[in-house]
């Protein structure tokens, strides 16, 4: 258990300056330049050129040199390489861009240069993950200076650990000085402290909780017992946080799903029986907190869910003040049967299963009062599908993932354009409410079969390569004893590919995982410190 605090005294180690140390600082200034951002775009809210100034300057400085680094220490044929990969990804921006400019239209919800901002950030996750491949991979053939590889995991490690504390730190800091922003505002429910999106703060706090949770073992000798003292101290407040403050499904579940990973893995790999009992009772502690106590996430739920009964009945009331008076007078027996029937029918109506605005642009469509240049063809045709399909689906009017995801099917049926279908039809071309949330069918459809392929693949590559690498490598020791097989992985191996299920679930289910920088780079720490496990242990 390796620690910045509890290096090798080594004055070689000491004196010599190690390029992986530029990766380390990249990772611990990603939560500074986070809150840096978010204070930014809130002291000068009315200047918006001024919003993006700091960060979008600072933040590719280190990835910029690095990658110059890397090609000047590369080989002649390395070299040829990234000028391929280069080629090909230029190839696709340019490709992609040139395809979704029709799409763009009087109701879009971003423009060409923010479509192009997505394209930069998802190109920047696969920059990073070069560059940490060609410094920390255990097959780099790069000719630098590298300290011992335990040496190497533990910065890496350890700047996970610092930047989560970064987070977590100036979170509570914030709400003791009640400046902190909510995690949603609409509602004035959970804390996200001076960090701009509560979802890619819950990701990010997951994933290196994972990683902090790995980290904590029994300690050797009285070396370690300092760093293991910090370490529990900063997974109970992460959890109780997450659990209880944040606010998120992500921050809630997650913390339970992976405390248990971590307990499961500690009895089956490491036979630890003191860390499993351990983990259970937090389990159990946290279990019991939300059950007398509550959390944000569930207070959130509760009062989602009141709002939508509130709109209903309000419905109701408009339906009753909209029955016509003056026929109850000359029938009142017969009208009185008839108002029930034209109430069920309007309330068959007025029940949307698409949000308001897109009930009005159905509407405006039916009555072809849509100007030209508001919408597509394809475009309007996937409204009336999407209408008509979320009637018949009895989709709810405030689920607006299963709307867009109904949307983007549909136009991409529409449309009919296999170009598209490859390199994309743009992410920022519909209006905000069917932007898709879920990024992994963003980048399937918005990106094209090559975007996802391109960004999402080596996520996909690394996951099923090691799950393919542990089934070989149990099958051709299906002669010895299972655990005892098992046992010769260890547990962050196992940890680590966890994490990589996880970010694939929560790309699949929540939202954006990959476009926040701060996430984007420590899933392609992830990737690689489980690529070099692989590696050493199979």
């Amino acid at each position: 258990m390796e620690s910045f605090l509890n290096m090798q005294n080594n004055k070689r180690i000491k004196n010599k300056f190690y390029i992986e140390n530029l990766i380390c600082l990249f990772i611990i200034l990603n939560p500074i330049l986070d809150i840096i951002s978010f204070l930014v775009r809130n002291k000068f809210y009315d200047n918006p050129g001024t919003t993006n100034s700091i960060t979008a300057l600072l933040r590719p400085i280190i990835p910029v040199i690095l990658s110059i680094f890397i090609f000047i220490k590369s080989s002649g044929e390395q070299k040829r390489r990234l000028l391929l990969l280069v080629f090909i990804y230029v190839l696709y921006a340019v490709e992609h861009m040139l395809l979704c400019m029709d799409n763009f239209r009087e109701w879009s919800y971003g423009t060409p240069k923010q479509e192009f901002s997505f394209v930069l950030n998802y190109t920047f996750f696969v920059v990073t993950l070069i560059v940490i491949k060609n410094i920390i991979g255990k097959d780099s053939k790069l000719k630098i200076n590298r300290p011992k590889t335990n040496i190497t995991y533990g910065k890496v490690y350890n700047s996970i650990i610092i930047a989560l504390a970064i987070y977590i730190v100036s979170i509570f800091i914030s709400i003791f000085t009640k400046t902190s922003s909510y995690t949603y505002p609409e509602v004035n429910i959970g804390y996200k402290g001076w960090i701009e999106s509560g979802n890619c703060l819950s990701i990010f706090l997951i994933l290196a909780f994972g990683i902090l949770l790995s980290q904590i073992n029994i300690p050797k000798d009285k070396k370690e017992i300092l760093p293991l003292v910090g370490y529990v101290l900063l997974a109970i407040v992460t959890s109780i946080y997450m659990v209880f403050l944040m606010g998120t499904r992500v921050g809630l579940y997650g913390t339970f799903i992976v405390l248990i990973v971590w307990t499961l893995l500690k009895l089956i790999i490491d036979k630890k029986f003191i860390l499993f009992i351990s983990g259970l009772l937090v389990i159990i502690l946290l279990g019991l907190g939300v059950f007398k106590f509550g959390s944000a996430t569930l207070n959130r739920r509760t009062q989602l869910d009141q709002a939508n009964q509130n709109i209903i009945e309000a419905h109701a009331v408009e339906i009753d003040e909209q029955e016509p008076k003056k026929e109850e007078k000359k029938e009142p027996k017969k009208v009185a049967e008839d108002n029930i029937d034209i109430k069920e029918s309007k309330n068959e109506e007025g029940k949307n299963h698409v949000t308001k605005d897109i009930g009005e642009v159905h509407e405006k469509i039916q009555n072809g009062t849509i100007s030209n240049n508001y919408m597509t063809i394809p475009q309007k045709e996937s409204i009336e599908k999407l209408y008509e399909e979320a009637k018949q689906k009895q989709v709810d009017s405030n689920d607006n993932r299963s709307q867009q995801l109904i949307y983007h099917v549909n136009l991409v049926k529409q449309e009919r354009d296999i170009y598209k279908i490859f390199f994309g039809n743009g992410f920022q071309t519909p209006p905000g409410e069917l932007i898709l949330e879920k990024e992994f069918f963003a980048l399937l459809f918005n990106f094209g079969i090559c975007g996802f392929i391109l960004y999402f693949g080596p996520i996909i590559a690394i996951l099923l390569w090691s799950i393919i690498k542990v089934i070989v490598f149990i099958i051709k020791n299906r002669k010895t004893n299972l655990f005892k097989v098992i046992r010769n992985i260890s547990t962050k191996t196992f940890m680590q590919m966890f994490l990589m299920v996880l970010v694939v679930a929560l790309s699949i289910v929540i939202g954006y995982i990959l476009f926040n920088v701060s996430n984007s780079t420590l899933i392609a720490t992830i990737i690689i410190l489980l690529y070099n496990r692989i590696k050493e242990e199979i």
